[in-house]
């Protein structure tokens, strides 16, 4: 009587290679989450489900589809590997086939985002009864995608109306460099990526002179403990006698192996005592010389997106959702409201 292919070890063994090299791919290949987390479920399912398959020409045939879905996978092969995975997909019901957003779109990972805001653009007015629970995919592709991208282009005009009513702020910030502050001036000029270069590379130094300092006192107390046991050790010696309860020893000649450690002491705490004034100095600095200029300088630069601003207004009459190049997101873009189209809140 035949038996189950699971009862012999060279294919199980077979098998779960493949079944591991497909989990361990997945994790390494530029390809969308969504596929990746149809292929370990489409591959786990099939598994299960033929487990007590006894017929050696379908047992060969899903072998083959297995490492022909590993070989896709490898080259990175998205539309190959979609295949293969729909192939042994369960089908879809009459709902999921009418998904706010195609299939397709999520082959790539790129639109990842973008398809996942539509998707719950259309639950949120689902759940206020404006629009249907099943909607076509060319309705949604041509009708709700527009709407949707629109709803978001109008939530970031009015947090750039926001910013506009408010004044700049420039102001006093700092950073820990060990003990110490290190202060810089924030600003709508000089902040995130048009931060200094040389600010951060300031940071960089300090925080490493700072670690420096640490290990160096760190290092000098553990030897300061090994020459108070040597002095200790001396004095046992020569008078019998060793420092009451852990005390430091009095004993003269032991004193020559304390001395070097407490004058390099006294040079890392006369050196941390320079470099705090120093920063000191420099956070007055900022606040008597740079953050007037950075203050004239954010004045500016919102004046002038203020202006564009009111040539932005006098085109929101040509806004057409429906048109492309001519929606509000691209409006805002040609006159550098914000940074980039591809922005969904």
């Amino acid at each position: 009587m035949a038996k189950p292919f699971t009862h012999y070890a060279a294919h199980r063994h077979l098998v779960l290679s493949w079944y591991r090299y497909t989990f361990r791919i997945t994790d390494y290949v530029p390809i969308s989450s969504l596929l990746r987390r149809q292929a370990r479920e489409v591959v786990r399912e099939t598994m299960l489900k033929h487990r007590g398959t006894q017929s050696s020409w379908r047992v060969l045939q899903l072998l083959e589809d297995m490492k022909r879905l590993n070989s896709y996978l490898a080259a990175a092969d998205i539309e190959g590997a979609w295949q293969m995975v729909k192939k042994y997909a369960a089908k879809p019901k009459t709902q999921e086939e009418l998904l706010p957003m195609p299939a397709k779109h999520y082959s790539d990972p790129n639109k990842d985002k973008e398809a996942h805001y539509y998707w719950r653009y259309h639950q949120e007015l689902k759940s206020k009864h404006l629009l249907p629970a099943v909607i076509p995919k060319d309705y949604m592709e041509k009708l709700i995608a527009p709407l949707a991208r629109h709803a978001s282009d109008l939530r970031t005009l009015d947090v750039v109306q926001r910013e506009l009513q408010r004044p700049p702020k420039t102001y006093l910030s700092y950073t820990m460099v060990g003990s110490d502050r290190l202060w810089f001036v924030r600003s709508a000029v000089n902040r995130k990526k048009r931060q200094s270069r040389r600010l951060t590379a300031i940071i960089v130094t300090m925080r490493k002179a700072a670690q420096r300092s640490l290990d160096q006192s760190n290092r000098l107390k553990e030897e300061a403990v090994w020459a108070s046991q040597e002095a200790a050790w001396e004095q046992l010696l020569a008078t019998g006698t060793l420092p009451s309860n852990g005390a430091k020893s009095d004993w003269q000649p032991g004193q020559a192996w304390l001395e070097p450690y407490e004058a390099a002491f006294r040079i890392l705490l006369t050196n941390r005592t320079r470099r705090t004034q120093k920063l000191q100095r420099y956070g007055a600095h900022l606040s008597r010389l740079q953050l007037p200029y950075y203050s004239k300088c954010s004045a500016a630069m919102h004046a002038r997106r203020a202006k564009r601003f009111e040539c932005f207004q006098k085109e929101l009459h040509t806004v057409n959702p429906f048109v492309p190049g001519r929606d509000l997101g691209s409006l805002l873009s040609k006159w550098r409201m914000v940074n980039g189209k591809n922005y969904y809140r």
